[in-house]
């Protein structure tokens, strides 16, 4: 089994761990994605690894267990499904963006040098319209109850920033590697957007009210900005584009 190397005996995060899946007969890959590598001290975050296999017969997709406190995922992607896939979509996209840290053969770096050419965030008319109507409709949520309930508009206004965020990638069709890459991507590349969610945490409530408002034009500016009055939405696949049909 693919889990005996660390399953028998305690392993430090010195990385006995990488030593060992190197070593296993069915290991042929292992790529880090997430910030941190496997020799670093771990003094805080996680570690993230995906293990390409050949001829082990799983269901498992994700292994999760702790190293001397360490969080670990270990996520598990066979070396045969990779030889079928065209592009890759989703999590999985985490494979091309990773650091490949062991490659028995090649032949992983080859795969994805190959996929990296073809994969691409995906971002259908209903992706679009879903985040033109959930951007625009907490600002309704919130309407005319800031001062009755200001948790709810503080839990509504917090969440949809986490949100809005996830769609700055989206919407541009690149792939979102996690928070602390996404953060250190807008600060390099997008420092207005970056230094509004800033100040969204930094602010009262009536002033994170005008701020999402200002990161909702700036982040949906590519696909029309937010849902508008006298403006119909539907959500599915091809469904058109209603106002043209009337």
């Amino acid at each position: 089994m693919i889990i005996e190397p660390f399953r028998s005996y305690k392993i430090s995060m010195n990385m006995p761990l990488v030593e060992k899946l190197q070593n296993h007969p069915q290991v042929v890959g292992l790529i880090e994605y997430g910030s941190a590598h496997y020799r670093d001290d771990f003094a805080v975050g996680d570690y993230d690894l995906f293990v390409v296999y050949d001829g082990l017969d799983t269901a498992v997709e994700s292994l999760h267990f702790y190293i001397d406190g360490v969080p670990v995922d270990l996520n598990l992607c066979s070396l045969s499904y990779l030889r079928t896939q065209d592009v890759l979509s989703g999590f999985e996209t985490n494979l091309l963006d990773g650091r490949i840290i062991y490659d028995k053969d090649g032949v992983v770096a080859a795969l994805l040098e190959q996929m990296q050419k073809t994969s691409f965030v995906h971002y259908s008319d209903h992706d679009v319209a879903f985040t033109r109507h959930g951007h625009r409709h907490v600002l309704d949520k919130v309407r005319g109850r800031l001062e009755s309930e200001p948790l709810l508009c503080k839990l509504l206004l917090s969440t949809n920033i986490y949100w809005l965020i996830q769609s700055y990638f989206g919407i541009r069709r690149l792939h979102y590697q996690g928070e602390k890459q996404a953060l250190a991507y807008l600060a390099e590349h997008e420092p207005e957007i970056h230094n509004l969610i800033s100040q969204f945490y930094l602010s009262e409530l009536h002033e994170q009210v005008e701020i999402t408002k200002q990161l909702i034009d700036l982040i949906l500016a590519p696909i029309g900005g937010a849902w508008s009055d006298g403006e119909a939405l539907a959500f599915g696949e091809d469904v058109g584009d209603l106002q043209m049909k009337g």
